[in-house]
């Protein structure tokens, strides 16, 4: 009986070191993913400024809107917007759309056929309709084999 019980705990651990040590299987056809914080608010929008991800991950912008708004607005539902902005590079896959509730996040997929090397992209938040956008952020997203 006491093998039996040893045999099954150890099974169950090196099931979970699956996806401790390599990742989940995600929706891009690898496994694991990558998060990009963006946090925004009255007068403020702070984004990670450079984040390195393997091809085939999940790249996630989480997003965090501020809960109290001294303007009066709901970050939670305002869109965030992410644009790549590379100059003569295909980066399209870094464009998404959503917000805070109901979303937690923005997903794009680092494809396996993408060029190792870093990406530009924009980040623009919409409170009420109108573009609420800070200069002088300049992200980026460094694509490794």
């Amino acid at each position: 009986m006491t093998r039996t019980i040893l045999m099954v705990g150890i099974a169950v651990a090196l099931a979970g070191c699956e996806t401790l040590f390599i990742g989940s299987l995600n929706d891009c056809g690898g496994r694991g993913h990558k998060y990009v914080d963006i946090e925004y608010g009255d007068g403020y929008l702070i984004v990670d400024p450079v984040k390195t991800v393997n091809k085939k991950k999940e790249l996630r912008f989480r997003l965090k809107g501020a809960n109290r708004s001294d303007l009066g607005f709901d970050y939670n539902v305002a869109d965030v917007e992410t644009e790549g902005k590379s100059a003569g590079a295909d980066d399209d896959w870094l464009n998404a759309k959503g917000s805070e509730k109901p979303d937690r996040f923005l997903m794009v997929c680092v494809d396996e056929g993408l060029e190792e090397k870093a990406y530009n992209y924009s980040v623009t938040v919409f409170v009420d309709g109108t573009a609420n956008e800070i200069s002088g952020i300049d992200p980026r997203v460094i694509v490794e084999h």
